[in-house]
């Protein structure tokens, strides 16, 4: 069950697109944060 999931492309190209979507999100909410407090100087 396990190793099927490893070996499939489809759970890697899933997890790829979460993990990119996240580290996005991550970005601008720390581009946003630090704007804000460049802004508040």
């Amino acid at each position: 069950m396990f190793m099927s999931m490893i070996k499939d492309p489809v759970v890697w190209g899933s997890l790829l697109l979460i993990f990119v979507v996240i580290v996005m999100m991550g970005y601008y909410t720390w581009l946003f944060m630090h704007n804000s407090a460049e802004q508040d100087k």
